[in-house]
């Protein structure tokens, strides 16, 4: 028997769902639905469309954030890069306490290894240019290369801004995925609760209602059904290329592509296809192929499609 369990994706469960409404609109007054009525199941529908879509603005903006505070970072890290260069004459070749008052408090004058210890540099840099004037180093005609207090206090708020921002956007991108997972599963719980109102009106098993409301019969086998309307078309001359595209069939969670070429024994098989078309290369030319299609899921491969036939050349 076939079973109707709810699907976890969110693309899944709108596509149930819509199917789900579409029926409750037709059927409700008919079979006597109570519970799980069209309207409710819309309202909780435009509640995770809702959901989803506000989840996805806030992961654009937590991308936009990222991206802003890596243009600072990068910035922040040309300038201690600056700063290490044009101080080296002055500060000292290697480390010592000078350069331990500017920042560089590990032992070492080389570049920091996080975002974080870059940022904490750039503050030090800015309170020992303020201390001393005199390691400042200005270009009239290259301001942008200056290495100042003022430069530096700069790119320090620069990157504590950049860095807020994507704290900021961070939690409300995650309080927006919370939201939209809560909202995914009580539009679950939603379908489960409309298919178990179904069974209990009772609906019988082989009613074609329950295909209205999107749910397989449970009368049907568990094995996916037959792919109908199989097409097949040419691709480029003399490549032996063949497109085939069908009618996906229900319970179906992949595809087989079976081509029997004549002289052959056994088809040719190709897949499993997760989508209801594919394009196979290196066919004979010049012969009459006949193709089937099987669909496929946990419980086997379900009857084949009528065949198709095709002449490559």
């Amino acid at each position: 028997m076939a079973t109707n369990e709810i699907p976890h994706s969110y693309t899944d469960v709108v596509a149930l769902t819509e199917d789900a409404a579409n029926g409750a609109q037709t059927h409700e007054v008919a079979i006597g639905l109570k519970q799980n009525t069209e309207g409710v199941i819309r309202i909780e529908l435009n509640s995770l469309v809702g959901a989803e879509g506000l989840a996805a603005v806030r992961r654009t903006a937590k991308a936009t954030a990222s991206s802003a505070n890596k243009t600072t970072d990068s910035n922040g890290k040309a300038f201690i890069a600056r700063f290490i260069q044009l101080e080296k004459p002055r500060l000292g070749g290697s480390w010592g306490p000078l350069w331990q008052e500017a920042g560089f408090s590990a032992g070492s004058i080389s570049m920091p290894g996080t975002q974080g210890d870059r940022f904490v540099l750039i503050g030090e840099l800015k309170l020992f240019l303020g201390n001393h004037p005199e390691y400042a180093v200005t270009d009239p005609a290259r301001p942008d290369l200056d290495v100042t207090e003022a430069v530096a206090i700069i790119h320090y708020a620069n990157i504590s801004a950049t860095r807020t921002s994507v704290n900021d956007a961070t939690n409300e991108s995650s309080a927006a995925a919370a939201a939209r997972a809560t909202s995914l599963d009580a539009m679950r719980r939603r379908l489960g609760g409309l298919r178990d109102e179904l069974t209990q009106l009772p609906l019988t098993g082989d009613s074609p209602i329950w295909y209205a409301f999107g749910f397989n019969r449970p009368d049907d086998p568990s094995t996916p059904g037959s792919p109908e309307n199989l097409v097949l078309a040419a691709g480029a001359a003399t490549t032996g290329t063949l497109i085939a595209d069908w009618n996906s069939a229900r319970r179906a969670t992949g595809y087989r592509v079976k081509v029997q070429v004549p002289g052959e024994p056994e088809p040719r098989v190709f897949g499993l296809f997760a989508d209801d078309q594919t394009t196979l290369t290196g066919l004979p030319l010049g012969v009459v192929l006949s193709v089937t299609i099987i669909a496929h899921n946990e419980w086997g491969d379900g009857s084949a499609s009528a065949p198709a036939g095709i002449t490559l050349n």
